[in-house]
C-alpha cells in the first residue's frame, strides 16, 4: 500500500501548514445575458485560491513536492503539464469557433452569456476540463482526452438555417486544424532558429508537438456522426425534420458508444489521420521553410 506523501512528515513537520493562509478569489460582473433580459446582470464567482507558507518552512513544501512527483512519476506528469496548455488552447478555440460563427448567422445567445471570449474560466466543464485530465495523469495515458462546456446555441435563430447549422457545427474542427497547422508552423520555426542548448528547447518543442496532434484529434473526434457531436449536426443540416428526430434519437447511446469504444480501443484508429495530418503539416512548413531536421510526430 502507497504511503501518502505527508504520512512521512512528523506532526512538528506537518504544523506549519496548519498555519498557512487560503486567499480566495472576488466577485467578477459580467454584463449581459438574454436579449429579452437586457437589464440582468450575471455575476461569476472566479475561484483562485492558493497557500502562503512562511519562507522559513519553504524546505517542507520541497519535501512534499518531490515525494508526490517521485510517488506519481516524474516523466508522466512533466508530459501531462506540457500537454495541458495546448489542450486548454485547443478547447477554448474550439468553443468560441462555434459561437463566433452563430452570431454571424443571427444567434448571440453564446456572447450574451459571456462565451464568446478566449478566457478559458467560462469554458471549463468540471468532468471533461479537469476529471477526465486527472484521470490522464493517474492512469498514464499518453494524450490527454477531455473537452470544454459546450456553448449554448438556439439553431432555430441561425439564418439561413440549413447553411448556419453546418457551418457553425463546422466551425470548431475547422478552428481545431488552423491551430494545428499553426502549431505546425511554430515547430519549425522552433527548430529552424533556436538553440539547441536553449534550456526550454525540449519541452518547447514537446508541447508544440502535443498542439498538433491534440488539435487533429480534437476535429477529427468532432466529426463522427454520432450525436451531439459536431459531425451529426453536420449530417442533420441535410436532413429533413422527421429524419433529423429519428437521428437524434441515437444521442441516448452515444455516451455508452464512445465509452466502449474509448475503453477497448476502437478510438486508436483515429490515430492513423491524426498521425498523417500532423506530419503532413510539419513537411509542408518544412518545404516552404526550406528546414531540415526536424522531428515527425
Amino acid at each position: 500500500m502507497l504511503q501518502s506523501p505527508l504520512q512521512a512528515l512528523s506532526a512538528p513537520q506537518l504544523a506549519p501548514f496548519a498555519q498557512a493562509r487560503l486567499c480566495l478569489s472576488q466577485e467578477y460582473p459580467r454584463e449581459g445575458i438574454a436579449a429579452d433580459i437586457p437589464k440582468l446582470k450575471r455575476i461569476e464567482k472566479i475561484p483562485i485560491a492558493f497557500i502562503i507558507l512562511p519562507p522559513k518552512n519553504l524546505w517542507l513544501f520541497t519535501q512534499v513536492y518531490d515525494k508526490v512527483f517521485k510517488t506519481m512519476g516524474v516523466e508522466r506528469l512533466q508530459v501531462v503539464f506540457l500537454q495541458m496548455v495546448p489542450f486548454l488552447m485547443a478547447i477554448v478555440f474550439h468553443e468560441v469557433a462555434h459561437a463566433f460563427v452563430a452570431k454571424r448567422h443571427g444567434d448571440d445567445t453564446a456572447k450574451s452569456l459571456g462565451r464568446l471570449t478566449l478566457n478559458p474560466i467560462p469554458h471549463i466543464d468540471p468532468i471533461g476540463t479537469l476529471l477526465f485530465p486527472m484521470i490522464n495523469m493517474l492512469t498514464g495515458m499518453n494524450l490527454l482526452f477531455g473537452w470544454a462546456k459546450p456553448v449554448p446555441i438556439d439553431y432555430n435563430r441561425l439564418r439561413p438555417y440549413r447553411s448556419g447549422l453546418f457551418l457553425v457545427s463546422l466551425a470548431g474542427p475547422a478552428a481545431n486544424v488552423i491551430l494545428a497547422l499553426f502549431s505546425a508552423m511554430l515547430l519549425v520555426l522552433f527548430w529552424a532558429f533556436v538553440p539547441r542548448d536553449f534550456y526550454l528547447f525540449e519541452p518547447l518543442g514537446e508541447m508544440a508537438k502535443a498542439a498538433i496532434f491534440i488539435n487533429y484529434a480534437l476535429a477529427i473526434f468532432n466529426l463522427i456522426p454520432l450525436p451531439p457531436l459536431d459531425g451529426s449536426k453536420m449530417v442533420q443540416s441535410f436532413l429533413s425534420y422527421d429524419a433529423t428526430r429519428k437521428y437524434e434519437s441515437m444521442q441516448a447511446y452515444s455516451f455508452f458508444i464512445l465509452l466502449a469504444l474509448l475503453w477497448s480501443g476502437g478510438l486508436n484508429i483515429l490515430a492513423v489521420p491524426i498521425t498523417y495530418l500532423g506530419n503532413l503539416s510539419i513537411g509542408i512548413w518544412v518545404g516552404l521553410l526550406n528546414v531540415v531536421g526536424v522531428p515527425v510526430l
